[in-house]
């Protein structure tokens, strides 16, 4: 359901978590740790390349996926 890139900005969110937890806990963080695990998480969800639109995009296939024909390829690619 995910590829590399998404699962690498979901794994980028880790720390986030920790830190909302610790909040919920009542540690107090300063805003420069809030705004550093932003940095972050924008910074690896950049690099990973996580296009988050991809859902909708793939929702909307123009053309349908070719299924193979008896040689195996797509039946296009049957001569006939």
């Amino acid at each position: 359901m995910t590829n590399v890139p998404m699962a690498t900005a979901l794994v980028a969110t880790q720390p986030v978590w920790q830190a909302l937890i610790s909040t919920l806990q009542g540690t107090r963080l300063p805003r420069a740790t809030w705004a550093d695990l932003t940095v972050s998480v924008v910074g690896a969800a950049a690099v990973s390349g996580v296009d988050v639109r991809a859902g909708a995009r793939i929702q909307r296939r123009t053309r349908p996926v070719p299924r193979p024909g008896p040689t195996g390829f797509p039946s296009s690619h049957c001569s006939t």
